[in-house]
């Protein structure tokens, strides 16, 4: 599954509110964090939207023929993955049963996104799963903090501190260690 009913927002909106969560153990989450040079409000356009994901919830008796075949075909390939028509053997036929998939309910649009122009955009994101001996960040690509400026800064002290620490648990651990190391005097330090 690639959406879930439980989500973390950043900041709640009247319409936009979610559920307080509670983390467990063993479960996935993922993080998505967008950054814009603008006003961080992306509006919808005009251009084709080309990505689409079943909504499992729904059912229909599709009518026409390449369209049963074509909601067969992404069902088995995709089930409930995000897909795009570019990745399908005969994009004419897919286009056909795509429309018809899209007016009954049965596909979900991914719309294609825009900031106001000469703004840029960028994307992160990562899987992170809940073990017992902490998170194991999947497929962390490098990111550097420096390139990027706010106008907002992290005041708390507490805060501070829980951001400095490594999600690494290997270097979490040498960090432990090398802290419990100068925090115990040696014998030669008395006097």
């Amino acid at each position: 599954m690639i959406d879930g009913d439980e989500v973390i927002i950043n900041k709640e909106t009247p319409d936009q509110k979610v559920e307080e969560h509670k983390f467990a153990k063993f479960e996935v989450y993922v993080i998505d964090i967008i950054l814009s040079t603008g006003e961080g409000k992306p509006k919808d356009t005009e251009m084709r939207t080309t990505v689409y994901k079943r909504a499992i919830e729904t059912s229909y008796s599709l009518k026409l023929k390449n369209s049963r075949q074509f909601f067969h075909d992404i069902s088995e390939r995709y089930s409930t993955m995000p897909f795009s028509i570019a990745s399908l053997k005969d994009t004419t036929a897919a286009r056909v049963g795509v429309t018809e998939c899209v007016n009954h309910d049965l596909l979900r649009i991914y719309p294609v996104l825009t900031e106001k122009a000469g703004e840029f955009v960028a994307q992160f994101k990562t899987t992170v799963v809940l073990l017992g001996a902490g998170p194991l960040v999947l497929g962390e690509l490098p990111f550097d903090e420096t390139l990027y400026e706010s106008e907002h800064k992290i005041e708390d002290q507490e805060i501070l501190d829980l951001l400095a620490q490594s999600l690494d648990r290997k270097k979490a651990k040498k960090a432990a260690k090398s802290a419990k190391k100068e925090a115990v005097p040696s014998a030669g330090d008395a006097k």
